[in-house]
């Protein structure tokens, strides 16, 4: 996936490149050119990820699985209380933003152009939590919500989901997991 995406981001750029010189050649108007401008630029931020979902329901093991290489450790712990966001950094180490709020910054290079974040489980989501997740959900590029095929619509999650979709994110998948186990 992060193959694809790049060189359509990287499409995309010489595309607004040309469209840029071609405004500036025919002398386009400030707006116009503020807004090319913009969106080469936004190009340059990470594309954001949103992970949710239950505890167990494999969200760890579809993050790895996409991206082709192990970005949130299988031994790490359950997202429990916190929620976590994993970036590119040069050098290992997790910073804690809030209590319910932690930034984990690996040298993996794909973290450049890939933010992850890993929600906690829905049965656990509390009032900090939403807060946080409605501040982030505006910038989620991707909104992958997780369900494990032994319990694919506990009530907990089915309530997470309804606040969430009073948010209208842009772009939600929903996967059904562990689909061996049954």
């Amino acid at each position: 996936i992060g193959d694809q995406y790049l060189q359509i981001r990287a499409q995309l750029g010489t595309a607004l490149f040309s469209l840029s010189t071609l405004a500036h050649g025919l002398h386009a108007g400030k707006e116009i050119l503020q807004t090319l401008h913009d969106l080469r630029s936004s190009l340059r931020e990470p594309f954001l990820f949103m992970v949710a979902g239950e505890e167990k329901s494999g969200k760890s093991s579809l993050v790895n699985a996409l991206f082709g290489r192990e970005i949130i450790p299988d031994d790490a712990p359950p997202a429990g209380d916190r929620i976590h966001i994993y970036k590119y950094g040069a050098e290992e180490q997790e910073v804690p933003v809030y209590e319910q709020f932690v930034e984990h910054y690996r040298t993996d290079t794909l973290l450049r152009d890939f933010n992850i974040v890993d929600t906690p489980a829905s049965s656990s989501i509390t009032h900090q939590h939403l807060a946080i997740v409605d501040q982030l959900l505006p910038e989620a590029d991707l909104v992958l919500f997780v369900f494990s095929v032994t319990n694919p619509w506990s009530s907990s999650s089915q309530d997470f989901l309804a606040h969430i979709s009073a948010q209208s994110p842009r772009n939600a998948v929903f996967v059904l997991q562990q689909c061996d186990l049954r």
